[in-house]
């Protein structure tokens, strides 16, 4: 069962351990602000708050007020707090029963906090710290070996569905989620080729989303414009990559409105960027990127507002920056070494308004760079040891704010792959893994909110089970039983 908690904690009878502000408090601290915590209805003895910098991490304490309101009045605890220079993020709050926070702080002229008797509130909306759960598992059929999966709304239902690209059957499967739950079987798709990577998105600016499939065969990218019964209409003739484009992102690498897709051309060594309008892709040329290029994401990386493209090149033990211009040019920036990579992510996951960047390795790793602004280095954040490490995606699994890892990887006592779950702590690391099982030889995952409960859940793509698994995560109150 998911738990939804909005404006106030209203579960009463359940204990709640390190509940934390979600979201951070990141921008709203100045010197003329006091911290404190406000609670509903606790008595003091049942709260502590914990005050965090915006690396998440301790670096002084310092006693706060806390003030416990039940309907006779207001008592006040003691608690402790951390700060620096880019004031109070976080608060973590131990209690027993359901509580409002409310989070206030000053610095003084010497950077210590100060508490002041008349101040304004920051109300959060949101307070909770849940842990990661499976609501439900299903495996679905769909076309003979998918390679990738992507998760849309295709029939503009506002519910979510999903895709497959299935290399074996040379189709592309749609599978349209049912209201109230569930999902319809799947509806196959003829391509010419073997579809190798699959995005949904809107591409001609409609209002609906349409499916952007590779053909490593013919060197192509096509797009299935969808219409709004969900079926296929127009198919684009296509746009010319490099050679084997094995992997697909879209952005608007350009920033004219209309998206754009990025391709991984695994035999030429390139990536491709191909620049979207209302009536189709035109291609704005290839860059060298490494050996075998064969997954790649779009971001930010150098915090200059225009996007960038991040690289995996297999046969090269590399990931390489290709630095975007705004204009639909990519220039490469470096490369960083790493032993037989398989997949990329890109995502902020210390807080610090700086992408980072996760990357897989079959040598049994998984590599976190952390990123310094405008800097190429993205040195070492830290290493995950994760036997078979493969398909991999960023997402805030467990709505705590901070992003989460799930990766595909081998299950520890068994022949057997595993969908692994790592819950972020906000400062790079991960919290012990969580295996959820999938089918044989699982490829490629997607996320996005697959039962509209307003968290995300995810899709793996099983190449040898010709099927897909969905995953729906649930919230569960630390304590409740659940």
């Amino acid at each position: 069962m998911r738990v939804c908690l909005v404006a106030c904690l209203i579960l009463a009878g359940c204990t709640y351990e390190r509940l934390r502000v979600s979201p951070p408090l990141r921008g709203e601290v100045h010197t003329d602000r006091a911290a404190g915590v406000l609670a509903d209805g606790i008595d003091k003895a049942n709260v502590r708050v914990l005050l965090r910098d915006r690396s998440g991490k301790a670096v002084r304490d310092y006693p706060v007020g806390i003030a416990a309101v039940p309907s006779s009045g207001i008592t006040v605890a003691q608690a402790s707090m951390t700060t620096n220079a880019d004031g109070i993020l976080w608060a973590s709050v131990t209690s027993s029963q359901p509580v409002t926070v409310i989070v206030e702080a000053t610095l003084d002229p010497e950077g210590r906090p100060k508490v002041l008797p008349q101040r304004p509130q920051i109300q959060f909306v949101e307070s909770r710290e849940l842990t990661f759960g499976i609501d439900t598992t299903a495996e679905l059929p769909v076309g003979a070996r998918p390679a990738d999966v992507a998760i849309g709304d295709l029939n503009g239902d506002d519910i979510a569905d999903i895709a497959s690209a299935n290399w074996g059957a040379h189709t592309l499967s749609v599978i349209l989620g049912k209201p109230g739950g569930g999902f319809s079987a799947a509806n196959h798709i003829g391509v010419a080729g073997a579809p190798r990577a699959i995005e949904i998105a809107d591409m001609d600016g409609d209002g609906h989303d349409d499916l952007i499939a590779a053909l490593p065969q013919h060197d192509k990218v096509i797009i299935l414009y969808g219409v709004a019964a969900g079926t296929v209409g127009e198919r684009s003739a296509g746009a010319t990559t490099g050679a084997y484009p094995r992997a697909l992102a879209v952005a608007d690498i350009d920033a004219d409105g209309f998206l754009d897709v990025v391709s991984a051309d695994s035999n030429g060594g390139t990536v491709s960027v191909l620049l979207g309008s209302a009536s189709g892709l035109s291609s704005a040329g290839s860059t060298f990127s490494g050996m075998t290029p064969s997954h790649l994401d779009i971001a930010d990386l150098d915090g200059n507002e225009t996007l960038d493209v991040v690289v995996v090149n297999a046969s090269a033990s590399s990931i390489s920056l290709l630095w975007g211009d705004g204009k639909g040019q990519l220039t490469l920036a470096t490369q960083l070494p790493l032993s037989a990579p398989v997949q990329v992510a890109t995502a902020d996951l210390n807080a610090d308004d700086i992408v980072d960047i996760v990357a897989s390795s079959s040598q049994g790793n998984i590599a976190v760079r952390l990123g310094d602004s405008g800097s190429s280095e993205f040195p070492i954040g830290g290493r995950l040891d994760i036997a078979g490490a493969g398909g991999l995606a960023i997402a805030d699994l467990n709505n705590d704010g901070l992003p989460d890892l799930v990766v595909i990887a081998d299950a520890p006592t068994t022949s057997k792959h595993v969908a692994a779950v790592l819950l972020g702590e906000g400062d790079g690391t991960f919290r012990a893994r969580i295996d959820l099982p999938v089918g044989r030889v699982p490829m490629a995952i997607a996320t996005g909110d697959l039962n509209g409960d307003s968290g995300l859940d995810f899709v793996v793509a099983n190449y040898e089970s010709s099927s897909v698994s969905v995953v729906l995560t649930a919230e569960i109150p630390v304590g409740s039983g659940n």
